[in-house]
């Protein structure tokens, strides 16, 4: 569809709102536009697409019971985007709430 120019075309629901191909590519392909908290990014990749944000105050917040995070990937990755960050970055873990 991007390729024939038809990317705002509607192509997934996800739950109840409409998601363009170019928007699910820019979500969900790596290195996306919007791919700024993917697990499978390096540490290199995360800290260049993130570490502009060290010159100012960073609260990640995850949810260890997100359930649209696989059980597997949290508290990890929050970890991660707080290095990528650099020291202004906090983490905060929330145990038992939801997306």
């Amino acid at each position: 569809l991007i390729q024939q120019d038809r990317g705002k075309e509607i192509v997934y629901f996800y739950d109840t709102a409409p998601v363009s191909g170019q928007r699910f590519l820019d979500l969900f392909d790596k290195g996306g536009k919007d791919d700024m908290f993917s697990s499978d990014l390096t540490d290199s990749e995360l800290r260049g697409r993130l570490g502009h944000m060290d010159s100012f105050k960073t609260l990640i917040v995850i949810s260890l019971a997100d359930e649209y995070v696989p059980k597997d990937t949290y508290p990890r990755l929050g970890y991660r985007l707080k290095e990528a960050i650099g020291v202004s970055a906090e983490l905060l873990v929330i145990k038992n709430g939801d997306h």
